[in-house]
């Protein structure tokens, strides 16, 4: 029975990209050499990941930190505003929307009270 392993590359750069933006969440600045202590994939591994990441708006460059006897290593951290949630509780009595950043700060938030005989187009008459 013949496999299929053309997808597995993907599927370990996905994981390793995944690795990575997880990491730098939970350190929220670490360098790249210190993703890649951490995770053990090599530094030019770690470099394309992040590269694509900046790229795409996922991790800023946000300083530099202390040097070990080379150049200073420029400090990563993961952009939370890189995308929104939006939340809705629509209530029997009320509805509340939120919309908050991938750190959970709330960016704009909305309540109403209305009664359970309106219908849905209550809300949307003013737009």
């Amino acid at each position: 029975m013949a496999r299929n392993t053309s997808a597995a590359p993907q599927l370990i750069r996905e994981l390793n990209r995944t690795l990575i933006l997880n990491l730098v969440r939970q350190k929220r600045t670490i360098s790249r050499t210190g993703i890649a202590q951490h995770t053990h994939l090599s530094r030019s591994t770690v470099s394309t990941i992040v590269n694509d990441l900046l790229e795409e708006g996922w991790l800023l460059e946000s300083g530099t930190g202390e040097s070990q006897g080379g150049r200073r290593p420029i400090l990563l951290s993961f952009n939370y505003q890189a995308g929104y949630i939006l939340s809705i509780d629509a209530g029997a009595t009320h509805l509340l929307s939120l919309v908050t950043d991938l750190d959970a700060q709330i960016i704009a938030k909305a309540y109403d009270i209305h009664h359970i005989s309106h219908s849905i187009t209550y809300f949307f008459q003013g737009s």
